[in-house]
């Protein structure tokens, strides 16, 4: 089968069996990933570990993120809608009064 994109082959799943050694050896080597199809429906990829390594600490990392954004959404569940939307516009206030300073060469006097 073709290449589906730069660096990346698919394969049927009964031609990857025969191939596997050379497979294994291109995508060790970074010349290649390979999508592999049963039935023309992809199913799963033969990656390099170190673009595993990569999957696993973008999980973490996104998995972190919504955590965080789960603890601010139940920090904020006790504050009403107007309340939350007050509080941004005056944060985005502070923002561009500091951003104003930084343009202007001077120093930030919190309000």
């Amino acid at each position: 089968m073709a290449a589906e994109e730069s660096g990346t082959e698919t394969k049927a799943i009964a031609d990857v069996g025969s191939e596997l050694d050379g497979l294994v050896e291109r995508v060790r080597g970074g010349e290649t990933r390979v999508i592999v199809e049963r039935e023309g429906v992809a199913v799963a990829a033969i990656v390099s570990l170190e673009d595993l390594r990569r999957l696993e600490a973008f999980e973490a990392r996104e998995s972190q993120h919504w955590a965080a954004v789960e603890e601010m959404g139940r920090a904020l569940a006790d504050v009403s809608v107007e309340q939350r939307q007050r509080e941004l516009e005056q944060a985005a206030a502070g923002v561009r009064a500091e951003l104003r300073a930084e343009e202007a060469g001077g120093s930030v006097v919190n309000e």
